[in-house]
């Protein structure tokens, strides 16, 4: 993996992208240190592949930088890309845990349409109960939230917690 890590920092974004890559397939956790400073990298494709690595390693030492690819209104760095934003929640989702509920919950107001739906995705992929209360609301807001992923998301929760309790 050395070699490989050697080549992050490469001029050409070709290589970067490549070796964020061949570094996710091999996921390996002690990777993910290395791959936190290309989410910020100037090439959308990077900063996009960094983001699959992560998920694909699925090491939660991943969330605090995801979450300062997501935010707004903190003092983190932040992504104008709405794109890389959402997929940055997604991420969020399908890496985190019920512990990890409480960060998501302020981007269900964030100004772009498309995070919020994410964000919305990405409680519904981590499939705590607790979420439920907070996606139900949402049902009633059709304007701010596609009531598609919202009725999916509960669905998901409540398929992935079917037979957990005594009936």
């Amino acid at each position: 993996m050395e070699p490989l890590i050697a080549l992050l920092p490469d001029e050409n974004s070709y290589v970067r992208l490549s070796v964020v890559e061949s570094l996710g397939r091999i996921g390996d956790k002690r990777v993910v240190p290395h791959l936190i400073p290309l989410l910020e990298d100037k090439e959308f494709m990077v900063r996009e592949t960094t983001i699959w690595a992560m998920v694909k390693i699925g090491d939660d030492s991943a969330i605090e930088p995801l979450i300062s690819v997501l935010s707004q209104d903190t003092d983190l760095s932040q992504d104008t890309d709405e794109f890389i934003r959402s997929r940055a929640a997604l991420a969020i989702g399908k890496i985190g845990d019920a512990s990890h509920i409480k960060i998501l919950v302020p981007f269900l107001e964030d100004e772009s349409y498309n995070v919020r739906d994410a964000t919305v995705y990405a409680l519904g992929t981590i499939g705590d109960t607790s979420a439920i209360k907070i996606l139900t609301p949402l049902l009633e807001n059709t304007y701010d939230f596609n009531i598609d992923t919202v009725t999916n998301a509960i669905a998901r929760i409540e398929e992935a917690n079917s037979g957990t309790e005594d009936n």
